[in-house]
């Protein structure tokens, strides 16, 4: 896997699993003394100097100088060693917990002995599965808004507007210390200002420097480049500064919520400036949107050749949406009865056309029975129906 890794992404930066380091520290070496240090040199906040001096007295203390797994560990403690690979961005990742969930819930929809079109039937269910937990959660965090836990209002309330709803919770535990950041010293430098800071009753100090032309924050333990979220040091210079807002600098666009709002409709791309991952998501979220409709015309075999042989649907739609231009939009109070209205003159223009009645029927009756649903109270089912008419050329001629 690192010789594929550093091929196919060559500025990535390897990482050995810290689940399966410490499980392997404990079969192989076992002693209680020695994986405390061990897990402090895995995963503790220190400089390179701290830990060859914490790592060479570990070691020897219990006579481990000669153990195969202790030489080959510290020959690739750049790849373990929070201290080593500090300023390389994981995300926050340590372990492949990650990975290990998402085989767990795929195999709640795959097992063994399906072959390959049970497979890909199985597979598509579980991306629905999560395509809708991920609209669910868009969902949340783009009409709720998180209540406001501590004092410092104003810069929660921004990080609110900007973050996701799972970020924000991450940079409320960072704000919530930020009461226990001191400014120790400043100066000012002809490019920038220094912040020597330390926590509450601690010794140890950071240096955080502030661009202020360019309104540029870094900080000497390099959180920021490692997890893309501000430091407590940072956020403890912000406070101290009276900043209300967080520089666009220490706002990465994977964790903002403008990532995923749509482009205003003036602003074209063209698909040559869509990257490629993306265009392959779109191209994919866009046949699963379609597979329903598809579904839904081949329940009888005389609804198939109808919507096979017809070149109409395109014309059936301009003839409906002089009904209601807005029915796109579905905003404001009014929507239901706007649906409403559509679906009475769909019934009307088909009125005495008992093949075109009976089939719209079964197709209602089938999209009903596939969801369980009883009655068409709901907005989204009623607009659904109104597809159903639309997709399947309703006699409107």
């Amino acid at each position: 896997m690192k010789s594929a890794v550093s091929i196919v992404f060559p500025d990535a930066h390897h990482r050995l699993c810290s689940w399966h380091l410490l499980r392997n520290a404990t079969v192989r070496v076992g002693r209680p003394g020695f994986l405390r240090k061990f897990h402090l040199c895995l995963m503790g906040d220190l400089e390179v100097d701290e830990f060859e001096t914490i790592w060479t007295d570990n070691v020897a203390d219990h006579e481990l100088e000669d153990h195969l797994w202790i030489v080959e560990m510290y020959a690739k403690k750049h790849s373990w060693s929070n201290a080593h690979i500090r300023g390389k961005f994981f995300a926050g990742l340590k372990m492949t917990s990650r990975c290990e969930a998402l085989n767990m819930q795929l195999e709640k929809f795959i097992h063994n002995g399906y072959n390959l079109r049970e497979f890909v039937e199985h597979f598509q269910h579980y991306l629905e599965f999560m395509r809708r937990r991920e609209l669910v959660a868009d969902y949340k965090f783009a009409y709720g808004e998180p209540v406001v836990k501590t004092k410092l209002e104003a810069i929660e309330q921004f990080a609110a507007t900007v973050y996701t709803r799972e970020v924000f919770k991450l940079f409320r535990e960072v704000l919530m210390l930020a009461s226990n950041v001191r400014v120790v010293s400043t100066k000012r430098t002809s490019a920038c200002v220094l912040f020597e800071v330390a926590m509450y009753c601690k010794q140890r100090s950071w240096a955080v420097s502030w661009a202020e032309e360019d309104d540029e924050f870094s900080c000497s333990c390099q959180w920021m480049e490692s997890f893309g979220l501000p430091c407590v040091h940072m956020v403890g210079v912000l406070v101290y500064l009276n900043m209300t807002t967080i520089p666009k600098g220490l706002i990465l666009d994977r964790w903002a919520k403008r990532t995923k709002q749509p482009r205003a409709p003036c602003d074209k791309t063209r698909v040559g400036e869509i990257p490629d991952a993306a265009y392959m998501s779109m191209h994919a979220a866009m046949l699963d949107d379609c597979r329903e409709l598809v579904s839904l015309s081949c329940w009888f075999f005389e609804d198939y050749v109808d919507v096979k042989t017809r070149q109409g649907t395109k014309d059936a739609v301009e003839e409906l949406l002089p009904l209601e231009e807005s029915f796109a939009v579905f905003t404001g109070v009014d929507c239901v009865e706007r649906v409403d209205t559509i679906l009475a003159s769909v019934n009307n223009r088909v009125c005495g056309r008992t093949s075109t009645v009976s089939r719209l029927a079964r197709l209602t009756k089938a999209w009903r029975q596939e969801r369980g649903v009883t009655s068409t109270t709901n907005l989204s089912e009623r607009a659904v129906l109104f597809l159903l008419a639309v997709t399947h050329r309703v006699e409107l001629d």
